[in-house]
């Protein structure tokens, strides 16, 4: 049972009984309650059943101070019941005799949990934090829950303390015993699990004994802190962490890293290369498996450096807010203009690579993103397969997810309107005065985005952009029903024809 923030529970171990509810009824007499003389309200009453010639009937009701409370063990013999209890980051071990109760608190057996790993990691870093002298002076989360919001507040407070490892310290015991407290049955943490990734680092994750795994959360630390070196294992790149896209830049030798920028309270990865080419190709990603996916995921990495020419490929850093969710459409937190600012880092890196043409590409969510993006680019080129050009009008199973997780209520709405934080394509392209050229690849057999995505944004062009002919070609294509995504084959043609939507003379990229 949960209300205005509190939570409690009834339990019972053993046997099940039946479990009956009734609420306000007249024959039998029931579920009802009165707070004064004469007054009669009806309200929800349980009822547990059990019925038989001999049983145990335990009943356990439990109002912890966070919602996360579960038994791990219980023995009932003799007259005697012990039970041991995970509340929040405790462990309470009850005992209930026939003439006397008493209650310890901490391991006892060989009672384990999930978060046994997190609560061992919060002692060790207890540990640390006194020994290293720390001061207690990290800005404390506003109700005691993790935001995005606070996690930036945070990085800023670690930034003014020079990323010393006992800031680090001190914020991780901070985001451990918040993780702790947070009920553990919901993906949408906000972040708080890859957050303490971040914290740990490969060093501090080694001292303290804590993995992403026993976080529940496939994801490699992604912010580089002064003085500690950081590589991603899976792609063997070393990683920069920047605040800006100014800081974006190549050494002589350097042909290929991976950035984290540092945007509030997440960290946006993108793996670049340099290369023999007057084109900067951009990559974006659509939906993926969270079970299997290891981030950062930079797909069509493995093409690019077969091309071998210069790239760039970015991950969505909204799937840090979610572990269960697989698309998110480069939202943010609504904090930022995700798409915006990578529209910079991508005139930035052209600057870097000297290269006069930038190709966007993407399917599904990822074509979303090419088109968000190519907005801020005129010049560009988008070459975009099935793309969804409004996310309200996707399914509601993965839409829903996406923008209750990336746009929650407590998101400033002033605060977004000022990034122009938008949700459509087709309402982002009805207020631009210079399209880019868009290369649109449709399968026929994907009804759903013909009739919801193109064809919208199909008739916004008609009414608002009447020569967009010069700049827009769609192509209908037959893959067969459903959303049909482009194999390397089909995708290598009309990457080819793409580039043959740049304008011919050099002289006429700027528009």
């Amino acid at each position: 049972m949960e209300r205005d923030g509190a939570s409690s529970f009834l339990l019972w171990k053993g046997n099940a009984p039946v479990i009956s509810t009734v609420k306000g009824s007249e024959e039998p007499f029931d579920g009802w309650m009165s707070r004064k003389w004469m007054e009669k309200l009806p309200t929800q009453v349980v009822s547990a059943t059990q019925s038989g010639r001999r049983f145990r009937f335990i009943t356990i009701v439990a109002a912890p101070q966070s919602g996360n409370f579960s038994v791990k063990k219980m023995d009932a013999t003799g007259g005697r019941i012990a039970l041991s209890a995970l509340s929040g980051r405790y462990q309470f071990n009850l005992t209930v005799e026939e003439d006397r109760a008493s209650v310890t608190l901490g391991e006892e057996g060989t009672i384990s949990s999930e978060l046994d790993d997190v609560r061992s990691a919060w002692l060790k870093t207890m540990d640390l934090c006194r020994d290293a002298g720390v001061e207690w002076a990290a800005p404390k989360p506003n109700g005691g829950l993790f935001s995005t919001r606070y996690w930036g507040e945070l990085k800023k407070w670690i930034a003014q303390e020079g990323g010393s490892r006992r800031a680090r310290l001190e914020t991780l015991s901070i985001l451990l015993n918040l993780l702790l407290d947070a009920p553990d049955s919901s993906g949408d943490d906000q972040g708080l699990r890859t957050a303490i990734v971040d914290l740990l680092g490969n060093d501090l994750a080694e001292e303290t004994g804590l993995s992403n795994s026993s976080l529940g959360v496939m994801r490699e630390p992604l912010i580089a802190w002064p003085g500690v070196d950081l590589r991603s294992k899976t792609y063997g790149r070393q990683i920069q962490t920047i605040s800006s896209p100014n800081e974006i830049n190549f050494e002589y030798s350097e042909k290929s890293k991976i950035y984290s920028a540092n945007l509030g309270g997440l960290v946006l990865p993108f793996a670049v290369g340099k290369g023999p080419s007057d084109l900067l190709s951009v990559r974006f990603h659509g939906a993926i498996n969270r079970t299997k996916t290891t981030l950062p995921f930079f797909q069509g990495l493995t093409s690019e450096l077969m091309e071998g020419g210069n790239h760039a490929v970015f991950q969505d850093p909204s799937l840090d807010l979610n572990k269960n969710m697989t698309l998110s459409w480069y939202l943010g937190d609504g904090s930022i203009n995700i798409h915006r600012f990578m529209a910079e880092c991508i005139r930035k890196l052209q600057l870097e690579t000297n290269a006069t043409r930038i190709l966007l590409s993407g399917s599904s969510g990822g074509g979303f993103t090419a088109l968000q993006v190519a907005a801020y680019l005129p010049d560009s080129v988008a070459l975009v397969f099935n793309p969804q050009t409004d996310v309200k009008e996707y399914f509601r199973t993965s839409a829903d997810v996406a923008l209750s997780t990336c746009l929650k209520n407590d998101v400033d709405v002033e605060e977004a309107r000022a990034f122009r934080l938008s949700t459509s394509v087709v309402e982002t392209y009805a207020l631009l005065e210079h399209l880019p050229r868009i290369l649109y690849i449709q399968n026929t057999g994907d009804t759903h985005h013909v009739t919801k995505h193109r064809d919208p944004f199909r008739l916004m062009l008609d009414s608002e952009h009447s020569n967009y002919k010069d700049r827009i070609e769609f192509v209908d294509v037959e893959w067969g029903p459903g959303h049909v995504a482009a194999n390397a084959e089909r995708y290598a043609h009309f990457r080819s024809a793409a580039l043959e939507h740049f304008p011919t003379s050099a002289s006429s990229l700027i528009n």
